[in-house]
């Protein structure tokens, strides 16, 4: 019989329980909310009013308190499923809510905390190899396969950001170690990932000019402008205007 210890979630992409390399199906639309949300505050009580709207965004039925009892009691049957005794993981706190109990390794994002966190107090070649681990453990977006409500979407936001503090971490990096051509590919994926993220434009036009790509680097430039004044009516910052001018002036 497996210990409850060798279970493993994901919440770094779609919701994943897998036991080794073997993915475990969690039926159940509201079971797989329920899930999502503990686990995104693994190890910590999460209120029945946090749950409750969760499951109906501020729109709950008067049955909502006995029907997430209802969706807590499939949730522990799912867990035995997967293997005996993993229910016992998911605890009451007397009567304010509920809490899902995760061990060091169980959870991705748990894993992914760990690693960038390491990487702030190593050099640079070490600090990279982690951050290319913990970026590694992101399959897709956050929860992407659930319809989150508002509870799951603030946390889905906190996880992005963390995401988004590690790749400029990365990028950083490279660009310490002069890598500027090898990121060039890899910063264009980032822009057009992330339109309004100025900080990845700059890096994008920098890492252009210090590969003697001129002319793409003032292309970037104009590109970004056009977004920032379309979506948000603002002009490049202060940062960048100035890095625009020494591209600029480089060529004279």
């Amino acid at each position: 019989m497996l210990k409850p210890e060798c279970v493993r979630y994901g919440i770094l992409g779609p919701l994943q329980l897998r036991v080794g390399p073997d993915p475990r199906p969690m039926r159940g639309p509201k079971v797989r909310k329920v899930l999502a949300l503990l686990l995104a505050r693994a190890n910590q009580v999460v209120s029945a009013d946090t749950l409750v709207d969760e499951l109906w965004d501020e729109q709950p039925p008067k049955t909502a308190v006995a029907t997430l009892r209802t969706h807590i009691y499939h949730l522990r049957r799912s867990l035995d499923n997967v293997t005996p005794g993993l229910s016992e993981t998911l605890g009451t706190a007397e009567t304010t809510g509920y809490v899902l109990a995760v061990g060091p390794g169980q959870l991705d994002v748990h894993g992914f905390c760990d690693l960038t966190r390491q990487a702030k107090d190593e050099e640079p070649a070490t600090a990279l190899r982690l951050l290319d681990e913990a970026l590694g453990l992101w399959r897709g977006p956050a929860l992407s396969d659930l319809p989150a409500g508002r509870p799951l979407r603030q946390h889905i936001a906190q996880l992005e950001e963390m995401k988004i503090t590690a790749l400029e971490s990365w990028v950083g990096l490279h660009m310490q170690l002069g890598r500027h051509r090898a990121l060039v590919a890899e910063l264009r994926g980032l822009v057009s990932r992330y339109p309004l993220h100025e900080w990845f434009h700059t890096r994008y036009m920098e890492a252009l000019f210090r590969s003697d790509r001129r002319s793409e680097a003032l292309h970037a430039y104009q590109r970004l402008r056009r977004i920032l004044a379309d979506e948000l009516g603002i002009d490049p910052s202060a940062q960048v205007r100035s890095l625009h001018r020494e591209i600029l002036t480089s060529g004279t």
